[in-house]
Protein backbone atom coordinates (compact mmCIF):
# COMPACT_ATOMS: atom_id res chain seq x y z
CA UNK A 1 0.00 0.00 0.00
CA UNK A 2 1.41 3.35 -0.96
CA UNK A 3 2.47 5.62 2.00
CA UNK A 4 -0.11 8.56 2.98
CA UNK A 5 1.21 11.44 4.50
CA UNK A 6 -2.25 11.63 6.40
CA UNK A 7 -4.76 9.68 7.89
CA UNK A 8 -8.21 10.52 9.42
CA UNK A 9 -8.57 10.19 13.14
CA UNK A 10 -11.79 9.84 15.83
CA UNK A 11 -11.13 11.93 18.85
CA UNK A 12 -13.27 11.54 21.32
CA UNK A 13 -14.41 14.72 23.20
CA UNK A 14 -16.99 12.94 25.82
CA UNK A 15 -17.73 9.05 26.68
CA UNK A 16 -21.38 8.91 27.72
CA UNK A 17 -22.99 9.87 25.78
CA UNK A 18 -20.38 9.23 23.08
CA UNK A 19 -19.37 12.34 21.25
CA UNK A 20 -16.32 13.45 18.95
CA UNK A 21 -15.11 14.80 15.77
CA UNK A 22 -12.59 13.43 13.09
CA UNK A 23 -9.28 15.03 12.69
CA UNK A 24 -6.68 14.65 9.47
CA UNK A 25 -3.54 13.98 10.87
CA UNK A 26 -0.09 13.42 9.46
CA UNK A 27 1.14 9.75 9.66
CA UNK A 28 3.95 10.06 11.59
CA UNK A 29 2.99 12.17 14.59
CA UNK A 30 -0.41 11.85 14.68
CA UNK A 31 -1.33 15.44 15.18
CA UNK A 32 1.74 16.80 16.69
CA UNK A 33 3.03 18.47 13.05
CA UNK A 34 -0.55 18.77 11.31
CA UNK A 35 -3.91 18.42 12.24
CA UNK A 36 -7.19 19.46 11.33
CA UNK A 37 -10.54 18.98 12.50
CA UNK A 38 -12.58 17.68 9.07
CA UNK A 39 -16.32 15.84 8.12
CA UNK A 40 -17.32 13.27 10.42
CA UNK A 41 -18.15 10.82 7.51
CA UNK A 42 -14.17 10.85 6.72
CA UNK A 43 -13.81 8.55 9.86
CA UNK A 44 -16.96 6.79 9.30
CA UNK A 45 -16.68 2.77 9.44
CA UNK A 46 -17.37 0.51 6.37
CA UNK A 47 -21.56 -0.34 6.35
CA UNK A 48 -21.02 -3.56 8.38
CA UNK A 49 -18.59 -2.22 10.98
CA UNK A 50 -21.53 0.76 12.38
CA UNK A 51 -24.46 -0.76 15.18
CA UNK A 52 -26.85 1.97 16.78
CA UNK A 53 -26.54 2.38 20.69
CA UNK A 54 -29.55 3.63 22.73
CA UNK A 55 -29.30 5.45 25.59
CA UNK A 56 -32.09 5.20 27.68
CA UNK A 57 -33.48 7.89 29.95
CA UNK A 58 -33.18 6.55 33.44
CA UNK A 59 -36.38 8.71 35.18
CA UNK A 60 -38.66 7.41 32.26
CA UNK A 61 -39.86 7.54 28.65
CA UNK A 62 -37.68 9.06 25.82
CA UNK A 63 -33.54 8.62 25.03
CA UNK A 64 -30.94 9.34 22.61
CA UNK A 65 -30.23 7.42 19.79
CA UNK A 66 -26.45 7.39 18.36
CA UNK A 67 -24.62 5.60 15.29
CA UNK A 68 -21.50 4.00 16.12
CA UNK A 69 -18.26 1.68 15.23
CA UNK A 70 -19.19 -1.90 16.26
CA UNK A 71 -15.50 -2.53 17.72
CA UNK A 72 -15.99 0.22 20.87
CA UNK A 73 -19.28 1.42 20.59
CA UNK A 74 -18.47 5.06 20.43
CA UNK A 75 -14.65 5.41 20.95
CA UNK A 76 -13.09 5.20 17.12
CA UNK A 77 -16.89 6.70 15.88
CA UNK A 78 -19.88 8.11 16.70
CA UNK A 79 -23.37 10.68 16.10
CA UNK A 80 -26.33 11.12 16.88
CA UNK A 81 -29.21 9.82 15.02
CA UNK A 82 -32.59 10.43 14.70
CA UNK A 83 -34.67 8.19 17.80
CA UNK A 84 -36.52 5.94 14.99
CA UNK A 85 -32.76 4.35 13.94
CA UNK A 86 -32.90 2.65 17.40
CA UNK A 87 -36.67 1.08 17.20
CA UNK A 88 -36.44 -2.82 17.66
CA UNK A 89 -38.02 -4.70 15.32
CA UNK A 90 -40.61 -5.99 17.42
CA UNK A 91 -42.57 -3.28 19.57
CA UNK A 92 -45.66 -3.08 21.96
CA UNK A 93 -47.76 0.08 21.78
CA UNK A 94 -49.80 1.05 25.11
CA UNK A 95 -52.23 3.79 25.30
CA UNK A 96 -52.16 5.22 28.83
CA UNK A 97 -54.70 8.19 29.78
CA UNK A 98 -54.95 9.42 25.85
CA UNK A 99 -50.86 9.06 25.44
CA UNK A 100 -48.90 6.57 23.26
CA UNK A 101 -45.79 5.01 24.90
CA UNK A 102 -43.64 2.17 22.53
CA UNK A 103 -41.56 -0.32 24.62
CA UNK A 104 -39.33 -3.21 23.08
CA UNK A 105 -36.73 -4.81 23.61
CA UNK A 106 -33.66 -4.11 20.79
CA UNK A 107 -30.95 -6.74 20.04
CA UNK A 108 -28.07 -5.67 22.48
CA UNK A 109 -30.94 -6.33 25.80
CA UNK A 110 -31.45 -2.49 25.74
CA UNK A 111 -34.85 -1.60 26.79
CA UNK A 112 -36.16 0.81 24.16
CA UNK A 113 -38.89 2.75 26.00
CA UNK A 114 -40.42 6.27 24.39
CA UNK A 115 -43.87 8.56 23.94
CA UNK A 116 -44.81 8.52 20.62
CA UNK A 117 -47.69 10.49 18.50
CA UNK A 118 -50.79 9.08 19.43
CA UNK A 119 -51.14 7.66 15.77
CA UNK A 120 -48.56 5.19 16.60
CA UNK A 121 -50.87 3.54 18.98
CA UNK A 122 -53.77 3.59 16.71
CA UNK A 123 -55.89 -0.09 16.70
CA UNK A 124 -55.37 -1.73 12.95
CA UNK A 125 -60.21 -2.13 13.23
CA UNK A 126 -61.16 1.50 13.73
CA UNK A 127 -64.41 3.31 12.48
CA UNK A 128 -64.52 6.82 10.84
CA UNK A 129 -66.42 9.32 12.35
CA UNK A 130 -67.10 12.67 11.96
CA UNK A 131 -68.09 15.12 14.83
CA UNK A 132 -69.80 18.43 13.85
CA UNK A 133 -68.66 21.19 16.17
CA UNK A 134 -70.82 23.30 18.28
CA UNK A 135 -71.82 25.97 15.38
CA UNK A 136 -72.70 23.15 13.00
CA UNK A 137 -70.47 25.06 10.18
CA UNK A 138 -67.20 23.04 10.67
CA UNK A 139 -66.39 19.29 12.10
CA UNK A 140 -63.05 16.95 12.71
CA UNK A 141 -62.72 13.50 11.44
CA UNK A 142 -61.45 10.61 14.19
CA UNK A 143 -61.01 6.90 13.96
CA UNK A 144 -62.83 5.67 16.88
CA UNK A 145 -61.77 2.18 18.81
CA UNK A 146 -65.06 0.69 19.88
CA UNK A 147 -63.60 -1.52 22.42
CA UNK A 148 -61.72 1.24 24.13
CA UNK A 149 -63.55 4.30 23.22
CA UNK A 150 -60.23 6.00 22.24
CA UNK A 151 -60.53 8.82 19.26
CA UNK A 152 -57.79 9.42 16.97
CA UNK A 153 -57.50 12.28 14.52
CA UNK A 154 -57.82 11.94 10.74
CA UNK A 155 -57.55 13.96 8.07
CA UNK A 156 -60.64 15.77 7.09
CA UNK A 157 -61.09 14.36 3.70
CA UNK A 158 -61.03 10.55 4.96
CA UNK A 159 -64.63 11.38 6.07
CA UNK A 160 -65.71 13.26 2.84
CA UNK A 161 -68.37 11.08 1.27
CA UNK A 162 -68.90 10.51 -2.09
CA UNK A 163 -72.10 11.98 -2.32
CA UNK A 164 -72.30 15.63 -1.58
CA UNK A 165 -74.39 18.74 -1.79
CA UNK A 166 -73.51 22.13 -2.05
CA UNK A 167 -75.29 24.35 0.73
CA UNK A 168 -75.23 28.36 0.51
CA UNK A 169 -75.30 29.78 4.17
CA UNK A 170 -75.92 33.47 5.36
CA UNK A 171 -72.97 33.97 8.04
CA UNK A 172 -72.51 37.49 9.60
CA UNK A 173 -74.59 38.92 6.66
CA UNK A 174 -72.55 37.59 3.83
CA UNK A 175 -72.97 34.22 1.75
CA UNK A 176 -70.91 31.05 2.41
CA UNK A 177 -70.81 28.07 0.85
CA UNK A 178 -70.39 24.35 2.61
CA UNK A 179 -70.21 21.00 1.21
CA UNK A 180 -72.33 18.51 2.73
CA UNK A 181 -73.39 15.40 2.86
CA UNK A 182 -75.91 14.40 0.60
CA UNK A 183 -77.57 11.55 2.48
CA UNK A 184 -76.90 12.83 5.86
CA UNK A 185 -76.85 16.52 5.81
CA UNK A 186 -74.00 18.64 8.09
CA UNK A 187 -74.54 15.97 10.64
CA UNK A 188 -72.68 13.21 8.41
CA UNK A 189 -70.02 16.45 6.99
CA UNK A 190 -69.43 19.62 6.29
CA UNK A 191 -66.61 21.76 5.54
CA UNK A 192 -66.52 25.82 4.19
CA UNK A 193 -65.04 25.53 0.73
CA UNK A 194 -64.50 28.02 -2.07
CA UNK A 195 -67.67 30.70 -2.73
CA UNK A 196 -67.31 29.83 -6.82
CA UNK A 197 -69.01 26.11 -6.07
CA UNK A 198 -72.28 28.40 -4.71
CA UNK A 199 -72.15 31.43 -6.87
CA UNK A 200 -75.18 32.07 -9.24
CA UNK A 201 -74.18 32.21 -12.88
CA UNK A 202 -75.56 35.85 -13.35
CA UNK A 203 -73.75 38.20 -10.75
CA UNK A 204 -73.88 42.06 -10.34
CA UNK A 205 -71.28 44.27 -7.56
CA UNK A 206 -73.69 46.23 -5.48
CA UNK A 207 -72.55 49.18 -2.62
CA UNK A 208 -73.96 49.38 0.63
CA UNK A 209 -72.39 52.12 2.92
CA UNK A 210 -72.12 50.77 6.11
CA UNK A 211 -70.27 53.37 8.39
CA UNK A 212 -68.93 56.79 7.98
CA UNK A 213 -66.12 56.35 6.45
CA UNK A 214 -66.18 52.96 5.05
CA UNK A 215 -68.70 50.14 3.11
CA UNK A 216 -68.98 46.69 2.01
CA UNK A 217 -69.11 45.57 -1.67
CA UNK A 218 -70.92 42.27 -2.18
CA UNK A 219 -71.18 40.33 -5.52
CA UNK A 220 -74.89 39.63 -5.87
CA UNK A 221 -77.47 37.70 -8.38
CA UNK A 222 -79.47 39.14 -10.18
CA UNK A 223 -82.13 36.81 -9.64
CA UNK A 224 -81.67 36.54 -6.25
CA UNK A 225 -81.44 39.61 -3.56
CA UNK A 226 -80.37 36.88 -0.27
CA UNK A 227 -77.47 36.10 -1.98
CA UNK A 228 -74.87 38.46 -0.81
CA UNK A 229 -70.79 37.46 -1.19
CA UNK A 230 -68.29 39.76 0.57
CA UNK A 231 -65.81 41.07 -1.88
CA UNK A 232 -62.73 43.88 -1.87
CA UNK A 233 -64.34 47.27 -2.08
CA UNK A 234 -62.32 48.49 -5.30
CA UNK A 235 -64.53 46.14 -7.10
CA UNK A 236 -67.58 48.34 -6.78
CA UNK A 237 -65.35 51.67 -7.47
CA UNK A 238 -66.59 51.10 -11.20
CA UNK A 239 -69.98 51.42 -10.41
CA UNK A 240 -69.71 54.86 -9.56
CA UNK A 241 -67.89 58.13 -11.40
CA UNK A 242 -64.92 58.40 -8.39
CA UNK A 243 -62.41 60.34 -7.34
CA UNK A 244 -60.05 61.00 -4.71
CA UNK A 245 -60.78 63.42 -1.19
CA UNK A 246 -58.00 63.99 1.61
CA UNK A 247 -58.97 65.19 4.79
CA UNK A 248 -56.73 66.96 7.24
CA UNK A 249 -57.13 65.20 10.47
CA UNK A 250 -53.59 66.72 11.74
CA UNK A 251 -50.67 69.11 11.00
CA UNK A 252 -48.65 66.30 9.88
CA UNK A 253 -50.91 63.55 8.46
CA UNK A 254 -54.43 62.93 6.82
CA UNK A 255 -56.89 60.41 5.23
CA UNK A 256 -57.18 59.49 2.13
CA UNK A 257 -61.01 58.61 0.63
CA UNK A 258 -62.19 57.30 -2.52
CA UNK A 259 -65.85 58.97 -2.77
CA UNK A 260 -68.68 59.17 -5.89
CA UNK A 261 -68.03 62.44 -7.81
CA UNK A 262 -71.47 63.31 -7.90
CA UNK A 263 -72.73 63.09 -4.45
CA UNK A 264 -69.12 63.79 -2.78
CA UNK A 265 -69.48 60.97 -0.74
CA UNK A 266 -73.34 60.54 0.20
CA UNK A 267 -73.15 57.65 -1.99
CA UNK A 268 -69.69 56.17 -1.66
CA UNK A 269 -67.06 56.82 0.77
CA UNK A 270 -64.35 54.41 1.45
CA UNK A 271 -61.04 54.96 3.09
CA UNK A 272 -57.68 53.95 1.76
CA UNK A 273 -54.34 54.10 1.21
CA UNK A 274 -52.92 57.63 1.99
CA UNK A 275 -50.59 57.14 -1.31
CA UNK A 276 -53.71 57.35 -3.09
CA UNK A 277 -54.22 61.06 -2.65
CA UNK A 278 -50.63 61.49 -2.77
CA UNK A 279 -49.97 64.36 -5.71
CA UNK A 280 -47.12 65.28 -7.59
CA UNK A 281 -44.62 68.33 -6.04
CA UNK A 282 -44.65 67.59 -2.65
CA UNK A 283 -41.90 69.70 -0.89
CA UNK A 284 -40.83 68.86 2.35
CA UNK A 285 -41.27 71.33 5.12
CA UNK A 286 -40.17 71.91 8.95
CA UNK A 287 -42.74 72.48 10.93
CA UNK A 288 -43.12 72.20 15.38
CA UNK A 289 -46.02 70.03 16.63
CA UNK A 290 -47.64 68.97 19.89
CA UNK A 291 -43.57 70.81 21.36
CA UNK A 292 -41.81 68.41 19.05
CA UNK A 293 -40.23 69.07 15.56
CA UNK A 294 -41.66 67.36 12.50
CA UNK A 295 -40.38 66.93 9.19
CA UNK A 296 -43.93 66.55 6.56
CA UNK A 297 -44.31 66.75 3.19
CA UNK A 298 -46.65 69.02 1.85
CA UNK A 299 -48.87 69.99 -1.27
CA UNK A 300 -47.30 73.83 -1.14
CA UNK A 301 -50.36 74.75 -3.23
CA UNK A 302 -53.20 74.33 -0.18
CA UNK A 303 -51.54 74.90 2.72
CA UNK A 304 -54.56 74.46 4.78
CA UNK A 305 -56.59 71.63 3.24
CA UNK A 306 -53.69 69.96 1.35
CA UNK A 307 -52.08 66.52 1.24
CA UNK A 308 -49.20 66.23 3.88
CA UNK A 309 -47.24 63.22 5.03
CA UNK A 310 -44.83 63.07 8.32
CA UNK A 311 -41.31 61.57 6.41
CA UNK A 312 -37.76 61.16 9.05
CA UNK A 313 -36.81 64.09 9.95
CA UNK A 314 -33.76 63.81 8.60
CA UNK A 315 -35.34 64.53 5.11
CA UNK A 316 -35.79 68.61 6.43
CA UNK A 317 -31.95 68.54 7.89
CA UNK A 318 -29.57 70.89 6.01
CA UNK A 319 -26.09 69.38 5.74
CA UNK A 320 -23.33 72.42 6.25
CA UNK A 321 -20.37 69.88 5.07
CA UNK A 322 -19.04 69.88 8.86
CA UNK A 323 -17.83 66.58 9.96
CA UNK A 324 -16.23 65.10 12.93
CA UNK A 325 -14.70 62.04 14.03
CA UNK A 326 -14.81 60.87 17.66
CA UNK A 327 -12.50 57.69 18.88
CA UNK A 328 -14.19 55.00 20.98
CA UNK A 329 -13.16 55.40 24.48
CA UNK A 330 -12.96 51.19 24.74
CA UNK A 331 -11.60 50.36 21.44
CA UNK A 332 -8.86 52.41 19.72
CA UNK A 333 -9.70 50.82 16.25
CA UNK A 334 -13.23 52.01 16.48
CA UNK A 335 -15.01 55.42 15.98
CA UNK A 336 -18.13 57.34 14.71
CA UNK A 337 -18.61 60.42 12.03
CA UNK A 338 -20.69 62.99 13.11
CA UNK A 339 -22.22 65.79 10.25
CA UNK A 340 -23.27 69.06 11.24
CA UNK A 341 -26.47 69.72 9.88
CA UNK A 342 -29.01 72.87 10.42
CA UNK A 343 -33.06 72.39 11.28
CA UNK A 344 -34.32 75.47 10.96
CA UNK A 345 -32.94 77.32 12.86
CA UNK A 346 -30.82 75.46 15.44
CA UNK A 347 -27.74 73.42 14.66
CA UNK A 348 -27.38 69.75 15.62
CA UNK A 349 -25.12 67.31 15.16
CA UNK A 350 -26.17 63.91 13.41
CA UNK A 351 -24.58 60.11 13.00
CA UNK A 352 -23.62 59.19 9.30
CA UNK A 353 -21.45 57.05 7.19
CA UNK A 354 -17.57 56.82 8.52
CA UNK A 355 -16.64 57.58 5.05
CA UNK A 356 -17.71 61.64 5.12
CA UNK A 357 -14.89 61.64 7.96
CA UNK A 358 -12.22 60.24 6.03
CA UNK A 359 -9.32 62.56 5.44
CA UNK A 360 -7.30 63.48 2.35
CA UNK A 361 -4.37 61.56 3.07
CA UNK A 362 -4.65 58.11 4.63
CA UNK A 363 -2.50 54.48 4.95
CA UNK A 364 -3.23 51.07 5.19
CA UNK A 365 -2.37 48.86 8.34
CA UNK A 366 -2.46 45.20 8.90
CA UNK A 367 -3.41 44.65 12.83
CA UNK A 368 -3.34 41.53 14.97
CA UNK A 369 -3.28 41.51 19.02
CA UNK A 370 -0.78 38.93 19.86
CA UNK A 371 1.34 35.94 18.19
CA UNK A 372 -1.44 33.03 19.10
CA UNK A 373 -4.33 35.30 17.37
CA UNK A 374 -1.92 36.35 14.74
CA UNK A 375 -4.16 34.77 11.89
CA UNK A 376 -7.20 37.21 13.34
CA UNK A 377 -5.52 39.95 11.55
CA UNK A 378 -7.52 42.98 10.12
CA UNK A 379 -6.80 45.38 7.67
CA UNK A 380 -7.10 49.09 8.55
CA UNK A 381 -7.24 52.59 6.70
CA UNK A 382 -5.92 55.46 8.96
CA UNK A 383 -5.25 58.56 8.92
CA UNK A 384 -1.56 59.17 7.85
CA UNK A 385 -0.81 62.51 9.93
CA UNK A 386 -2.95 61.34 13.81
CA UNK A 387 -3.42 57.69 13.35
CA UNK A 388 -6.69 56.74 14.72
CA UNK A 389 -7.58 59.94 16.72
CA UNK A 390 -8.17 61.47 13.15
CA UNK A 391 -9.67 58.47 11.48
CA UNK A 392 -10.12 55.00 11.81
CA UNK A 393 -12.18 51.86 9.40
CA UNK A 394 -11.73 48.63 9.25
CA UNK A 395 -11.34 47.42 5.50
CA UNK A 396 -11.22 44.74 2.67
CA UNK A 397 -8.13 42.82 3.45
CA UNK A 398 -6.30 43.04 0.12
CA UNK A 399 -6.00 47.01 1.05
CA UNK A 400 -3.24 45.47 2.84
CA UNK A 401 -1.69 42.97 1.04
CA UNK A 402 2.06 43.40 0.47
CA UNK A 403 3.95 44.07 -3.00
CA UNK A 404 6.14 40.93 -2.00
CA UNK A 405 5.46 37.39 -2.82
CA UNK A 406 3.36 35.40 -0.04
CA UNK A 407 4.66 32.47 1.01
CA UNK A 408 2.28 29.45 2.36
CA UNK A 409 2.42 28.01 5.81
CA UNK A 410 0.74 25.58 8.08
CA UNK A 411 -0.54 27.24 11.54
CA UNK A 412 -0.70 24.15 14.27
CA UNK A 413 -3.93 24.99 16.29
CA UNK A 414 -2.74 23.93 18.96
CA UNK A 415 -0.59 26.79 19.21
CA UNK A 416 -2.61 29.77 17.07
CA UNK A 417 -6.14 30.28 17.22
CA UNK A 418 -7.87 29.73 14.27
CA UNK A 419 -5.14 27.90 12.81
CA UNK A 420 -4.93 25.62 9.79
CA UNK A 421 -3.21 26.68 6.10
CA UNK A 422 -2.25 30.24 4.84
CA UNK A 423 -0.57 32.61 2.63
CA UNK A 424 1.19 34.61 5.03
CA UNK A 425 3.84 37.39 4.79
CA UNK A 426 7.54 36.22 4.12
CA UNK A 427 9.23 38.96 6.73
CA UNK A 428 6.78 37.98 9.71
CA UNK A 429 4.44 34.83 9.04
CA UNK A 430 1.06 36.83 9.48
CA UNK A 431 2.20 40.04 11.18
CA UNK A 432 1.55 42.19 8.10
CA UNK A 433 -0.82 39.92 6.60
CA UNK A 434 -2.54 36.36 6.19
CA UNK A 435 -5.13 35.24 4.11
CA UNK A 436 -6.76 31.65 4.70
CA UNK A 437 -5.86 28.93 1.52
CA UNK A 438 -6.10 25.67 -0.18
CA UNK A 439 -4.88 23.01 2.45
CA UNK A 440 -3.58 20.93 0.20
CA UNK A 441 -1.11 23.81 -0.63
CA UNK A 442 0.59 22.94 3.22
CA UNK A 443 -0.02 19.26 2.53
CA UNK A 444 2.49 19.79 -0.65
CA UNK A 445 5.14 21.78 1.56
CA UNK A 446 5.07 20.08 4.64
CA UNK A 447 5.09 16.32 3.10
CA UNK A 448 5.90 16.99 -0.79
CA UNK A 449 4.09 15.73 -3.78
CA UNK A 450 2.27 12.65 -3.66
CA UNK A 451 4.06 9.94 -5.02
Amino acid sequence: MAYQPTVFRWEVTEENPPKGRCLEVDSKTFGEVFKKRVPSDNCRPKEDQVTTLWLQKSDGPGGRCYQVDKESLGQGYSRSVGQKDCEPQVLENHLIEGKCYLKGEREDGAIFLVSAPKKRCKPQQVVIKFIPASDGLSGRCVSYDKTSGEKFNEPLKKCRPHSIDYLTLQVEGEAKCYEVSKEEGAQGYIKKVNNEFCRPRETHYMWVQTKEKSGQCYLTSKNNSTYREGVAPSKCFDLYKTETQFIVTSPIRGQCFVIDSQTKGAKLRQFVAPERCEPKGLETKLISYQERPYCIEIDLKDLSGGFRKSVPLKKCYESLEDFTWVLDEKDPLKGVCYEKVALGGQVQYRLTKKEKCRPEKTHFKWQVESKKKVLLGKCYELDKEKGPQGFVMMVARKFCKPKEPLVVRYFHPNEYERGGCYLVDKETLGGLYSVRTDVKKCKMELFGPPP
